[in-house]
């Protein structure tokens, strides 16, 4: 009898555990870093084997960013402990290209692996020079790490190019939800990442020379977006900030990078 009790408890506490846990499969290179947002401030991070690196980000404490050391063939794992409890056991596989390097464990659907559903639209560039425009308009995403994912829809920075003086960001939102996104003026801001009681040591706000892309994004939709600034550039210790906003909703999205995320 005290046999059938005791495994009684111990299957209790065995569901507990996996209620509270959840497994999800990253994928992570050696050239680029994948990561992972959290609900609430993370407390601990356990890697199962040494091929894996990984570091809570300074200043976001609910974002861990993971990389690996060597290419691998097998499998691991990845544990994350948030302030609130819940733990996180992801299985980590090695990947030359991933698909997805931004993971959000808060509120979004999108999980590691899902691809793209639509291929962007293609940008209004005449405005520009030609050569620009012509360049703009072929690339390719060549930055993987910056970003934010929330309500079902991702935000990305594909692209930083400097041409004359010039900077030019450009920017993508995929459209994952049922409901149309419609984005008022974004703001630019050049920031200090150290704070006092008072608020930020520094902060100047850029306004872009010219915007162009569709502003409305429908549902299961990816826009790009292209805004050019006059000479920008960071020293270390500043970060550069875009705020989305949505038009009329609370849909807000935050991207930022620094000087060793993006040479500007």
């Amino acid at each position: 009898m005290r046999r059938v009790i005791l495994f009684a408890v111990l299957l209790t506490a065995f569901v507990n555990v996996a209620t509270a846990s959840s497994i999800d499969t990253v994928y992570i290179s050696t050239m680029s870093t994948t990561h992972i947002r959290f609900s609430s401030e993370l407390k601990y991070v356990d890697l199962s084997n040494k091929v894996l690196s990984a570091r809570i980000v300074e200043g976001s404490k609910d974002i861990v960013a993971v990389k690996a050391k060597e290419a691998f063939e097998f499998t691991t794992t990845m544990s994350c402990l948030e302030a609130d409890g819940r733990l996180h056991t992801f299985i980590v596989v090695y990947g030359e290209s991933p698909e997805v390097l931004i993971v959000d464990m808060r509120r979004s659907s999108v999980r590691p692996g899902m691809t793209d559903m639509t291929k962007p639209e293609t940008l209004d560039l005449s405005r520009w020079t030609p050569d620009v425009a012509e360049v703009l308009d072929s690339l390719e995403r060549e930055i993987y790490h910056i970003g934010d994912v929330a309500y079902d829809i991702k935000v990305l920075c594909e692209n930083v190019i400097i041409k004359d003086d010039v900077t030019y960001i450009v920017l993508s939102v995929e459209n994952g939800s049922a409901v149309s996104y419609s984005m008022s003026s974004p703001r630019f801001v050049i920031e200090s990442k150290r704070k006092t009681k008072r608020g930020l040591v520094y902060e100047k706000q850029l306004f872009p020379k010219h915007t162009s892309g569709e502003c409305t994004v429908a549902p299961g939709a990816i826009s790009r977006m292209v805004f050019s600034f006059d000479k920008v550039t960071l020293v270390r210790g500043q970060v550069f900030r875009i705020y989305l906003y949505e038009d009329g909703g609370p849909r807000n999205f935050v991207l930022s990078f620094g000087v060793r995320d993006v040479r500007i």
